[in-house]
């Protein structure tokens, strides 16, 4: 729910939730926005999300079946807010999904990495000017997290937002200033998390 609480969306925005199953983030923001669009790539994921729409009885998100990794061009620089909680090796959840230890390869990870590459820089084109576009994970790996988000920076017309204003006093610390946290099983009383905030620059 922090990804919803550091988006910080506004009563009139527009927001984009790219891989929204089962909803909960997009049901979170939809409380506090004029409208969500939500996505995933099956008709089965889509379903899961309009079970848990119907059941909450929000009528401000709209659900389609579209793969992050293709621009769609309804929506080429309308949303206020993208949220891309990407795809990813899952190694913040291993207390809850212990076999992903005994299956998740090197490359593997290289893999989604590239994906998460791949889909960041498609719907980085949604975020109108001034925009704010959410990355997170379920991981703590290094380059799925922090060097995801520094390729990003160095190849788009984006920078780093603080989170500070959005978290509680006891989250803060200088990566948290700087536009991202790591949150850590052992640390913090969480899973493993990645959460990082990034505004579109005007030109």
């Amino acid at each position: 729910m922090l990804v919803s609480v550091v988006a910080n969306a506004k009563e009139d925005d527009f927001v984009v939730d790219v891989c929204a199953a089962p909803g909960g983030k997009a049901l979170h923001i939809a409380e506090k926005c004029k409208k969500v669009s939500a996505r995933d790539l099956t008709e089965y994921k889509i379903n899961l999300i309009n079970e848990n729409i119907r059941r909450m009885g929000i009528e401000n998100i709209h659900t389609k079946v579209w793969d992050a990794n293709i621009t769609d061009p309804e929506i080429l620089g309308k949303a206020d807010i993208v949220i891309a909680d990407l795809p990813c090796s899952g190694l913040g959840v291993l207390g809850k999904k212990y076999d992903i230890k005994y299956k998740m390869t090197e490359k593997q990870q290289d893999d989604l990495v590239k994906l998460q590459r791949n889909i960041l820089h498609v719907v980085s084109e949604y975020v109108k000017p001034g925009g704010i576009l959410i990355y997170s994970t379920c991981t703590i790996n290094h380059k799925e997290n922090i060097g995801n988000m520094e390729w990003f920076l160095d190849n788009h017309n984006f920078k780093p937002d603080s989170l500070n204003n959005y978290l509680p006093a006891q989250l803060h610390s200088d990566t948290s200033k700087a536009g991202y946290l790591q949150l850590l099983q052992g640390i913090h009383p969480t899973d493993g998390f990645f959460i990082c905030r990034m505004r579109k620059e005007s030109r």
